[in-house]
């Protein structure tokens, strides 16, 4: 069965039980954000990551891993859709914050690929995320 028939119902009905602001809630958004990454439909994937940084940012502050990982998925999707520089301000912001811009791991060569994306990460250590 596709993932994102079993997400969307999952996520109506932890909304409903736990609150928009749920950890639970939260993690599976993002998993739905990357089922949509995943089929190519980058604007709806932007829009679920959006709203998911604005939440974890209030939930957990700019100095929380997660909300690096957010800006980090984020960025990725904008460098998919061509919007660089948005991209690039992301993840100078997570380096301001002792972030890394790179991923812990390869779940996105686009960032891995850039040139400027690497040199801004000189000194920033990688971390694992916490999923």
């Amino acid at each position: 069965m596709d993932a994102e028939k079993l997400l969307v119902p999952l996520l109506a009905a932890q909304r409903r039980v736990l609150g928009e602001r749920h950890p639970n809630v939260i993690d599976t958004r993002s998993t739905l954000a990357a089922v949509y990454q995943g089929q190519g439909r980058l604007e709806e994937a932007e829009a679920e990551l959006r709203e998911l940084l604005i939440a974890d940012l209030g939930l957990y502050g700019d100095a929380h891993e997660l909300v690096g990982g957010d800006r980090r998925k984020l960025a990725c999707v904008l460098l998919q859709r061509g919007q660089r520089e948005e991209a690039l301000a992301l993840l100078r912001e997570n380096v301001k914050h002792g972030h890394s811009p790179l991923p812990p791991r390869e779940e996105c060569a686009t960032l891995s690929a850039d040139p400027e994306i690497v040199e801004l990460a000189k000194g920033v250590p990688r971390k694992t995320d916490p999923e």
